[in-house]
C-alpha cells in the first residue's frame, strides 16, 4: 500500500534534480554544431547514464527493504521513478531533438533586427 507521506513527497524533487540532469547531459551532446557519431554518443552519454542511474536506482532500491515503511515507501518510489525517468531521457529526449531539425535550423539562425 502506498500513501502520500513526508518520505514519499520528498521523492519528487529528488527524482527530478536527478532526471533533469541526464536529460541535460543528452540535450548538450545532441545540440552541439556537429552531432556525434553513433558510436560516441553510446560510449560518452549513453553508458554514463545507464550506469550512473542504475547504480542510484539500486541504491534506492535496497532502501524498500527498511523496516520503516515511510522510508520503504520512499525508497521503492525513487528507484522506480528515477528508472523511468532514464528511460524517457534515453529514448524519447533524443526523438525530440533529432525530429525537430527544422526548429533547431530556425532557433539557430541569427535574428533580424528590425
Amino acid at each position: 500500500r502506498f500513501s502520500l507521506n513526508i518520505a514519499t513527497v520528498m521523492v519528487f524533487p529528488v527524482a527530478i534534480g536527478i532526471v533533469v540532469g541526464n536529460t541535460f547531459h543528452i540535450i548538450h551532446a545532441l545540440t552541439k554544431r556537429q552531432l556525434p557519431t553513433f558510436e560516441e554518443y553510446f560510449n560518452t552519454i549513453v553508458i554514463p547514464v545507464l550506469i550512473g542511474t542504475m547504480t542510484l536506482v539500486l541504491g534506492f532500491a535496497v532502501l524498500s527493504f527498511y523496516g520503516f515503511v515511510p522510508i520503504q515507501q520512499f525508497g521503492g518510489a525513487l528507484a522506480f521513478t528515477v528508472f523511468m525517468g532514464m528511460i524517457s531521457a534515453l529514448y524519447i529526449v533524443p526523438s525530440l531533438i533529432t525530429k525537430s531539425t527544422d526548429l533547431r535550423g530556425f532557433l539557430s539562425r541569427p535574428r533580424e533586427v528590425s
